[in-house]
């Protein structure tokens, strides 16, 4: 009996022992472990318990991650292990369980009655002094979990880009991240050099950007880089990239190839065909050019080897050349002293008074010529400006005499300007002020305003009249037409002469109407703006008694209208 009641006493106890757990395993504990980034290490502590492992019983653990149970000297911790690579809002349920061992139930009193082997056993085993016991799974605690992944931040990298004009030249952006995400490029121009407020550059999307190297300057540039993961995503914005964009310098210039000339006479000119120049820049082009250079000296004065300066963009070269000396020769002459008479008659000879020469060598020196010269023509037959030509050993020059001719033939005249006045009536005078006529004589033409007749001088008779212009023995008509005493009609008058020439200086003046003509129409115009005056008078009436008088009009309106359905 002593033992029964032992056996119950110690079972009583363990079972006050596991009330602790017990209660603690009802409870739910909620962690929220915080917000990581994807492609992080995580070693995230979840929860420390006596004892116990904790497994996942719902929920989904982020990718590549784990749990994981550590003894930490009598207590458990438990851990949130691994890398995620995907972002996102995680929820996860665990469990903390444990496996211990438990008496054995006893029997109850109405078994007293056992049979005797097994009291026996009974009674060998309690005085062994090891009680019978069980083992037992039991919950420690459930733990309710919350984690937010978020994308990685992109690493980017970009430098600064130095190229000439022309060059093939990109920036190229060094970008990546840590998760498994993807990433995307959107590129922005700006005009100072800063990463915000630039002008999004359309259909720029890549890692590089082809760059414009057309003109010489800076350019500034920035990339807005975006990690797309799992549906969520994460940006960074790369610094400002400067583009400096110069143009390339000669570093050297070297003849490729001599002129095919290399031997002169003194006084020569240097002959630059065949000289071709390679030039180097400083982004390794090297360019073949014959043209965009100058030479120094380009005459040849010194006799023997004679260095040529090759001049290409402030770099120069030389090259040598042989000169020989050359037998000074005649050149040409030139008049340094006119004659001292300019101007003959029909016959005269040539006076060569005052003429003073000079001789011109192939060197360019200047001696006075005195003698040895033949002038032509000596006699001078024909009248106007006259050449005179001056001959020497195979060169020569010459100068102008005015040679006076006899009495002007006159040969055709005809109208040149009109005369100012065109109407007239019967009985005035032909008025000739502005008239002008163009004569032509043996010696040329010229402009007459005076010295003609005309014919008639008095209009006698209206209608159609010929005038008749006489200079010198020739002659030419026009037509006016004379208007009645009392009536001046517009009349316009014409040159009859058919070789007559229109005149550039002067237009035929139109014709004016008569006063008369002038009356009426002003009348007519008054008339008019009275006209005019008068609606714009009525109009503004009858807008004025609509506005103020609307409702006393409307009345009368009405009252008419009845009265006259009445009747």
């Amino acid at each position: 009996m002593n033992k029964r009641m032992l056996s119950i006493l110690l079972s009583a106890l363990l079972l006050m022992a596991l009330l602790p757990a017990a209660a603690f395993a009802e409870g739910n504990i909620v962690v929220n472990l915080g917000t990581v980034r994807a492609g992080t290490s995580l070693d995230l502590q979840m929860a420390t318990t006596e004892s116990g492992t904790a497994t996942l019983s719902g929920g989904t653990l982020p990718d590549s991650c784990s749990i994981v149970t550590e003894d930490r000297g009598g207590s458990a911790a438990h851990y949130l292990r691994g890398t995620p690579g995907l972002a996102g809002n995680f929820e996860f349920t665990l469990v903390v369980t444990d496996t211990i061992e438990v008496p054995a139930p006893t029997p109850e009193a109405s078994e007293e009655s056992e049979s005797s082997e097994e009291s026996e056993s009974s009674e060998e085993n309690e005085s062994s002094g090891e009680p019978e016991t069980v083992t037992e799974t039991v919950t420690i605690a459930t733990l309710t979990c919350s984690l937010s992944v978020l994308p990685a931040v992109p690493s980017c990298t970009v430098q600064d880009v130095d190229c000439f004009v022309g060059e093939d030249a990109k920036i190229r952006l060094q970008a990546s991240v840590e998760d498994s995400g993807t990433l995307s490029y959107q590129w922005y121009s700006n005009k100072i050099r800063d990463n915000v407020d630039g002008e999004r550059l359309e259909g720029k999307t890549e890692a590089e950007l082809a760059l414009n190297t057309e003109f010489v300057g800076q350019s500034y540039y920035y990339c807005v880089v975006t990690n797309n993961n799992n549906g969520l995503t994460e940006t960074v914005t790369t610094p400002a990239v400067t583009v400096t964009v110069t143009e390339p310098s000669i570093t050297s210039v070297a003849i490729s190839a001599l002129p095919t000339k290399l031997e002169y006479t003194e006084g020569d000119t240097i002959d630059t065909a065949g000289l071709t120049l390679t030039v180097h820049y400083s982004n390794g082009m090297v360019v073949t050019d014959d043209e965009g250079f100058t030479v120094s000296p380009t005459k040849l004065t010194t006799v023997g080897t004679q260095t040529i300066t090759v001049t290409y963009q402030d770099n120069t070269v030389t090259f040598p050349v042989i000169v020989k000396e050359e037998k000074e020769t005649l050149e040409g002459i030139a008049v340094t002293a006119l004659p001292t008479k300019r101007e003959y008659k029909l016959g005269e000879r040539l006076d060569t008074t005052g003429l003073a020469l000079e001789t011109i060598t192939s060197k360019g020196n200047h001696s006075p010529l005195t003698g040895g010269f033949i002038c032509s023509p000596e006699v001078l037959n024909t009248a106007g400006i006259q050449t005179i030509t001056v001959s020497y050993e195979g060169k020569s020059t010459s100068f102008t005499v005015t040679v006076q001719g006899g009495e002007k033939t006159v040969q055709k005249i005809s109208i040149e300007t009109l005369p100012a006045k065109l109407n007239y009536q019967v009985g005035d005078s032909f008025d000739t002020s502005g008239m002008v006529l163009r004569v032509t004589t043996d010696q040329g033409d010229e402009l007459v305003r005076s010295g003609f007749t005309c014919s008639p001088s008095r209009f006698t008779h209206e209608g159609v009249q010929t005038i008749t212009v006489s200079y010198g023995s020739q002659s030419c008509t026009m037509e006016l037409t004379v208007a009645p005493v009392e009536d001046k009609p517009e009349t316009t008058a014409r040159p009859t002469e058919k070789d007559t020439e229109p005149s550039k200086d002067n237009d035929r003046p139109d014709s004016t109407p008569r006063p008369d003509q002038r009356a009426d129409r002003a009348s007519s115009t008054m008339l008019l703006v009275i006209i005019f005056t008068a609606l714009v008078a009525l109009v503004a009436l009858l807008a004025y008694l609509y506005v103020t008088k609307k409702d006393d009009l409307l009345a009368l309106w009405q009252r008419l209208t009845r009265r006259g359905g009445d009747q």
